[in-house]
Formats: structure tokens, C-alpha cells, sequence
């Protein structure tokens, strides 16, 4: 996003910037070369030197949460119809699992740094301690996506007419494989309350692809006309 880039660029990008000048300026010391003798003895001259530590596996490790993330994200808009808001269960159980996702890097990256990366770290407590990372991530994952699931069921056969719950997906995606499919299936704007035939809470912000705009009859109607007017002005869809 632009505040991060302002960040890293503002933030590391001058100071280091202005470090590497004055090393070239400089020259050697005796202080540089004594703080950094692998480099000083591999080049002539001096330079600013950035030890990378631990940055590789923060890397690595921050690539593998975003990829959930991005799976959440993409499951909510398959079976929610929008990546934000939608029926309170589902959004609060997405928001947790990110919260959790971000918490626990920080505590996977800091441990990381701070023992299972340091010299004569146990390494049966280093593989334990990945492997439970590992297990919770996924699981935390997989709570918001059942849940979006077992929401895509019900609707699905709610729009269908067939009335009442969902006990599994498995009828949800018979009846989706005989082509009978619902608009809320196909990637249009969710169901209102009243489409659905009982009281439902939907309040989603996401203006979706070839949809008039926000359904009508949902929660949070200053959110959903904004999201309208988005839509017309930027997207020229009608007014919802």
C-alpha cells in the first residue's frame, strides 16, 4: 500500500542512502573493519553493511500467511459474494483468523530471532515449534472457511426454494451441478432478507462485478449507498 511504501521507503530507504555515501566518502576505519571483518577482508574500501539475520525467514513466513489470507479472501468472494462484511458469524470468524495469523508471525519471527535461530538451538524444539505453528495456521484458516461453506450451502438452497438449513454441502453442490444456480452463486449481489424468505443479516461492502450495486434491504444502508454511488460514478452501473 502507499503507507508502506512510505515507510520502507522514507523509513530505510534515505538513512541507508545517506549511510552508504558517507562510508564511500570515508573510507576505512579501524572501528569498521573490526565490527566487520568478513567484509573488510572480501573488498577494499568501506561500505554500509546490513546484516540480513533473520530477514529471509520473516519473508518467507510473512509469504505463506498472505497466502492464506488470499484464500480466505478469494473463498469469501466464491461463496460470501464480497471480500468484506457479509452475516456476523462469518465476518467475525474471518477477522479473528487474521488477527491470529498476524499475531502469531510475530511470535514465530521473534522466537525465531531471538532462539530457534540462534547457534546450538534444540533442534527437535525448533521442529516442534514450526510444526505447531504450522498446525495452527491451518486450522485457523479452516474455521472461517467451513463456515463460509456451510453459509453457501444454505443460501444456495434458500434461493433455490427449497427452504431450511443446510446440514452438509454435498446437496448444495448437486444442485449446483445441475446448472440451476442462483445469481448469489454466480457472483452477483448477495441475497437481501427478503429474497431469502427470513431474517437475515447481511451488510456487505464489496460492489461486485456486473451487479446493480449493494443489495437492497441489507444493514448498514449509509455503507451500502456510498458503495452505490462508487459504482455508478467510477463503474457506470445503474443506480441501485
Amino acid at each position: 500500500t502507499g503507507s508502506n511504501s512510505v515507510n520502507v521507503f522514507l523509513g530505510l530507504g534515505v538513512p541507508w542512502t545517506v549511510a552508504a555515501l558517507f562510508w564511500k566518502v570515508e573510507g576505512r576505519t579501524e572501528e569498521w573493519e573490526g565490527r566487520y571483518p568478513v567484509v573488510a577482508a572480501s573488498m577494499s574500501g568501506a561500505a554500509f553493511v546490513v546484516q540480513a539475520g533473520e530477514l529471509a525467514f520473516a519473508v518467507i513466513s510473512f509469504c505463506l500467511i498472505c497466502i492464506l489470507a488470499l484464500v480466505l479472501l478469494h473463498l469469501r468472494r466464491r461463496w460470501l459474494g464480497a471480500e468484506l462484511g457479509g452475516p456476523f458469524v462469518t465476518k467475525a470468524a474471518t477477522s479473528g483468523c487474521f488477527i491470529f495469523l498476524w499475531v502469531g508471525w510475530v511470535a514465530v519471527v521473534s522466537g525465531q530471532v531471538l532462539r530457534w535461530g540462534q547457534p546450538g538451538a534444540d533442534a527437535a524444539e525448533v521442529a516442534v515449534a514450526y510444526s505447531v505453528a504450522l498446525v495452527l495456521a491451518v486450522v485457523a484458516s479452516a474455521i472461517p472457511a467451513y463456515l463460509m461453506r456451510q453459509e453457501f450451502a444454505r443460501n444456495l438452497l434458500l434461493t433455490s426454494g427449497k427452504g431450511g438449513d443446510a446440514e452438509d454441502c454435498t446437496a448444495a453442490d448437486d444442485h449446483a451441478s445441475e446448472g440451476s444456480r442462483s445469481k448469489f452463486v454466480q457472483g452477483d449481489a448477495a441475497p437481501s432478507a427478503t429474497s431469502l424468505g427470513k431474517k437475515t443479516s447481511f451488510d456487505f461492502v464489496g460492489v461486485q462485478h456486473g451487479s446493480p450495486g449493494p443489495p437492497k434491504g441489507t444493514r448498514g444502508s449509509c455503507t451500502g449507498n456510498l458503495c452505490g454511488l462508487i459504482y455508478q460514478s467510477v463503474l457506470g452501473g445503474p443506480k441501485p
